[in-house]
């Protein structure tokens, strides 16, 4: 391939979207600051409507809050386990109101915490294979 050229890693999405990759120009939104040895931010990420930021952590249980500027202001959860409150690490979050959110785990738990408040309550799904996440849409619909 010709200096200055790229190509596309997977199949382009429309017939009319030919923007090469490297045309591409990103920007930095936020950047969370954490250490691995702290907090570190790890996926998912789920930014919240009041311009702070959830994301899941390298700890088990745990969930991380953090402000428009990066830095952490909280930590939620209960730790790693099976219980109320309890799981191993987020693979999915998903806001409800300006306060609360659920933790999906990937496994039969639905977990529902509040940022004020910690976790609220916990819920066993009737799934096969687990639940992944869910769409929310204002007024409950």
């Amino acid at each position: 391939m010709p200096a200055g050229e790229c190509e596309w890693l997977s199949a382009a999405g429309h017939a009319d979207d030919n923007t090469a990759l490297c045309d591409l120009k990103f920007r930095e939104i936020v950047r969370l600051e954490g250490s691995i040895d702290g907090i570190a931010p790890n996926s998912p990420v789920l930014a919240l409507w009041d311009g702070t930021y959830l994301t899941g952590t390298y700890t088990p249980g745990r969930l991380a809050l953090w402000g428009p500027d990066g830095k952490v202001i909280d930590v939620h959860g209960t730790g790693a386990g099976e219980g109320p409150g309890e799981f191993d690490f987020a693979s999915s979050l998903v806001q409800t109101s300006g306060d609360e959110f659920f933790v999906f785990t990937g496994h039969h738990l639905v977990h529902k915490y509040s940022i004020s408040d910690g976790s609220l309550r916990s819920f066993r799904v009737q799934a096969v294979g687990g639940v992944a996440g869910a769409v929310l849409m204002e007024g409950g619909h």
